[in-house]
């Protein structure tokens, strides 16, 4: 729940500025004006009514549904013909053939769904006036891929597999892709840990717990930050805005340019998370305003079964263990010891133990879950 990391980068740009005129230089000069840029982009992807892509658009996505989608049953001793399937490969057909069952459509239903809905939600997106809309109009379709993969867990093993021994050459050389760079990445990096991550995700987010759907209240978790968005930018000094910590947000964003030693990635790191952990511990356990950010973003049992899930220590182990194998993938040497930080940001995602004495909400929340059992 990095609330602050939201923040779009650009803001970045604006540390030289006033504290208070932080959020409203960036809506004038970013948000608007970035909204006004996505509207144009939507317009050339979109009919003028909203209800189809245009042409151009339906032409590629009809072609990549005849890749993805066979109206016969898929079956991974078929015979497989290389030019027939340029763009899945045959190795990727074989992988998504031997899933059971309806998964083994998984993709071909992720692309129809855009297909389908993707026009109204990019109309729904340039038309809406809030963040708190975007957000919702979004999640609507994110809601639908996730639980796709809530039932399909197997699509992870199997796209794993299909990239790592992914045989559409055809399709690389179409996108001007370097071959043996292709190859010297997918064989460097460590799919089996990037799967076990994805499944931790799933785990946190997936199914029924404690009487609720965890799909709804991370949609509903979402909306939410969008509201705090709107708050913020529409200069609403309430719990739910980041206005009341407008003096931290600009010391936060320093943190990334300067007061670090930008040759010690480690220490620059630390600086960012200290600074990051400052912002959260004010928005969140300033005991003013814990209740009504409970209300918003600890609300749920499922929101603690998150926290507590991506943060555990075997995790956060994948989570190290990802970084230092991207690291290697374009550095020499020991890659740069970054457990403090990663400790520290982390904390933030049980409130009870990151708020301590200061409020009492986050624990009776904690309690009340742990009252009802499975």
């Amino acid at each position: 729940m990095k609330l602050v990391g939201l923040l779009i980068w650009q803001t970045l740009l604006l540390v030289t500025v006033q504290s208070s005129e932080i959020f409203e230089i960036y809506k004038e000069q970013y948000d608007e004006a970035g909204w006004n840029v996505a509207r144009e982009m939507i317009g050339d992807i979109i009919s003028e009514d909203g209800q189809t892509f245009r042409p151009s658009y339906r032409r590629i996505l009809s072609t990549i549904e005849s890749q993805l989608c066979f109206e016969e049953d898929l079956s991974k001793d078929d015979s497989c013909d290389p030019i027939r399937n340029w763009i899945p490969g045959c190795k990727c057909k074989d992988e998504f053939a031997a899933l059971k069952g309806d998964c083994k459509n998984a993709p071909c239903k992720i692309l129809r769904l855009i297909k389908t809905n993707g026009p109204n939600i990019l109309q729904g997106v340039a038309s809406a006036e809030s963040y708190e809309e975007r957000f919702r109009v979004l999640m609507d379709l994110i809601e639908q891929i996730w639980r796709i993969l809530c039932e399909c867990r197997g699509v992870v093993g199997a796209t794993i597999n299909c990239i790592k021994g992914y045989n559409g050459s055809i399709l690389l050389r179409l996108l001007h892709v370097d071959l043996s760079k292709f190859e010297e990445i997918v064989n460097h990096l460590d799919w089996d840990n990037m799967g076990e991550i994805v499944h931790g995700y799933l785990d946190a987010i997936c199914g029924q717990h404690k009487g609720e759907d965890c799909l709804d209240v991370f949609k509903t978790w979402q909306i939410n930050i969008g509201a705090l968005f709107d708050n913020t930018f529409n200069n609403t000094d309430t719990c739910l805005s980041l206005i009341r910590v407008e003096e931290d947000v600009e010391k936060y964003l320093n943190s990334q340019i300067y007061n670090s030693d930008m040759s010690n990635t480690t220490v620059y790191v630390n600086g960012i998370a200290d600074a990051h952990v400052k912002v959260e511990e004010k928005l969140r356990c300033d005991a003013d305003c814990a209740e009504d950010m409970r209300d918003a973003f600890y609300f749920s049992c499922c929101i603690k079964r998150v926290g507590e899930t991506l943060t555990s220590e075997e995790m956060k182990e994948k989570f190290m263990k990802l970084f230092e194998n991207v690291w290697s993938l374009n550095h020499a040497g020991t890659p740069p010891n970054l457990r403090g930080a990663v400790n520290k940001c982390f904390s933030i995602h049980r409130p009870a133990s990151f708020c301590g004495d200061k409020t009492d909400v986050y624990r009776n929340m904690d309690q009340k879950c742990d009252a009802m059992g499975n």
